[in-house]
């Protein structure tokens, strides 16, 4: 018997969708919606469910590419926007995955939490090549993406950013991004470093966000409208980051009752 690779979730078939069975889970067994602005889960999930020793060489790069820089992530739980399709990163930006169950307008989120790690890096690299040697995490909520088909550009894209990078050229705090503009809103009141290990918690209630790393707070925003439903998004740039864990936990409102959702959907390689 083999034993799927991916933290904090069943492996009964379809309950590892969601980490607590709270009723039968069949009608919830996909979380994206028929008018999803991301694309489809893939028919075929071997790639993500068999150990990482039993893939074929053509599976562990499918692995490896569905993800955040160096950390693979299971395309039934996170999804890509079909503007940001594209077979091969190395052509293209980092591109944004998306919390598939934050689709769904009953869905909202009350904890982010993650531990990673940037790779180490020296000072005068990241301030002369900001291109490919910025260690930067980004973790959208709240976001919205209206106005278009899935294959025209949108009328609205915005959503509210926790960023985390030692990089100079950017502050690490909470933003607001509306397309490719970032207004920032909030620094943390903790200098980042790479090669430090650290551990990330965003709390959501209503309109107030709060960041603590290390269990430390190090911000706290009152938004002007509630950010605790709406897309919630993970991106990276370049420069590697080794996560350790990762978990969105929520509610979701079904048929007039409430009911836990957990979601992780990370993938280990090796």
């Amino acid at each position: 018997m083999t034993v799927p690779l991916i933290l904090a979730l069943w492996i009964v078939p379809h309950s590892f969708l969601c980490a607590e069975q709270t009723e039968p889970e069949l009608a919830y067994a996909q979380d994206g919606l028929a008018n999803s602005i991301l694309m489809a889960v893939p028919s075929r999930l071997a790639s993500f469910e068999k150990p990482y020793a039993e893939l074929t060489s053509k599976q562990r790069v499918e692995r490896k590419v569905f993800g955040l820089r160096m950390q693979s992530l299971h395309p039934a739980i996170w999804g890509v926007r079909f503007k940001d399709r594209t077979e091969n990163r190395n052509l293209v930006a980092m591109r944004p995955y998306y919390l598939r169950i934050s689709e769904h307008q009953n869905f909202y989120v009350s904890k982010i939490s993650t531990s990673f790690k940037f790779d180490p890096i020296q000072l005068r690299r990241m301030k002369s090549d900001p291109t490919s040697s910025t260690p930067l995490l980004d973790i959208g909520i709240g976001g919205s993406y209206e106005g278009a088909s899935s294959y025209e550009l949108p009328e609205v894209d915005s959503e509210y950013v926790i960023r985390v990078s030692p990089s100079p050229h950017f502050k690490s705090g909470i933003y607001y991004r509306s397309f490719e503009n970032y207004l920032h809103l909030v620094s943390f009141e903790k200098e980042i470093k790479p090669a430090e290990d650290y551990s990330l918690s965003i709390e959501v209630k209503g309109k107030r966000v709060t960041v603590s790393i290390n269990g430390a707070q190090v911000a706290t925003y009152l938004a002007p409208t509630n950010v605790d439903r709406g897309l919630i998004a993970l991106r990276t740039a370049w420069h590697p980051l080794s996560f350790s864990q990762l978990s969105v936990e929520g509610s979701e409102e079904r048929k007039g009752k409430w009911y836990p959702v957990k979601r992780s959907g990370m993938v280990l390689n090796g």
